[in-house]
């Protein structure tokens, strides 16, 4: 186990990682301890328009204004993610809130999408999620199948998710040649 929790860390997949559920991912981890992990990819919108699932909040969902599909586990399952626009995020876990990193936090999707305010810069929806068993993360980034990156404020509500991995390996510079895209 990582000396630290990477919780609000991006996972980006390198082409070492078979899988084919997250080849060209980026994963934002809500959760991780030494039971596990948990996060959502961020990249990979479904065709499947918020406003035929969850028409409340429609109106929040940042474009484009679809379901993401945040991993192959419990597909069945939805969270949302949310992105505010103040700078300060409310720290403690409170009813409907959970705070993952600076300022985005998980907001219970059963909850009034009115309660939040104008604070929200935008909110995105994810079905299902990706999970790890305790150790298991930690073998898959020895074995560099991930690395692992700051989130930025805006990658979670991204308008053109396409583009997120391949802005967030550049981030990275030289530790990700020679995936890196040219400049």
């Amino acid at each position: 186990m990582a000396d630290e929790s990477l919780k609000g860390k991006l996972l980006i997949a390198t082409p070492v990682l078979g899988d084919p559920n997250f080849f060209g991912t980026v994963v934002l981890l809500l959760d991780h301890s030494e039971r596990g992990a948990l996060g959502v990819v961020l990249n990979r919108p479904s065709d499947v328009a918020v406003e035929t699932t969850l028409a409340q909040w429609a109106g929040m969902t940042s474009a484009p204004r679809v379901v993401f599909i945040g991993g192959p586990m419990s597909r069945e399952a939805a969270l949302a993610l949310v992105d505010l626009a103040e700078a300060e995020l409310e720290a403690e876990e409170e009813e409907g809130w959970r705070p993952i990193v600076a300022q985005v936090g998980m907001v219970d999707l059963r909850g009034d999408p009115g309660s939040l305010g104008s604070r929200v810069r935008g909110v995105r929806v994810f079905s299902g999620h990706a999970g790890w068993a305790g150790g298991q993360l930690e073998s898959e980034l020895n074995s560099g199948a991930w690395v692992v990156a700051e989130s930025e404020p805006g990658d979670v509500v991204t308008a053109v998710p396409s583009a997120l991995w391949y802005q967030a390996i550049k981030r990275l510079g030289g530790r990700m040649q020679p995936w890196a895209p040219p400049n």
